[in-house]
């Protein structure tokens, strides 16, 4: 996939709910999709989607 191949598809903030309050000043997100399920991690949690993004479950390790 080149560069000015990329597609931003829905651009969304997750809640503290959705974090279970586990975020900080340095995140770093990382996401990964397979269809309409999305799964964004940080440092100290684990989201996921079932519907493109439009709500989120905190995930527990």
């Amino acid at each position: 996939m080149l560069p000015e191949d990329f597609v931003l598809f829905r651009n969304v903030s997750l809640t503290d709910a959705d974090t279970a309050g586990q975020t900080g000043v340095v995140d770093e997100p990382s996401v990964s999709n397979n269809g309409q399920r999305v799964l964004v991690t940080g440092n100290w949690y684990a989201s996921r989607s079932l519907d493109n993004g439009t709500t989120w479950d905190y995930l527990s390790p």
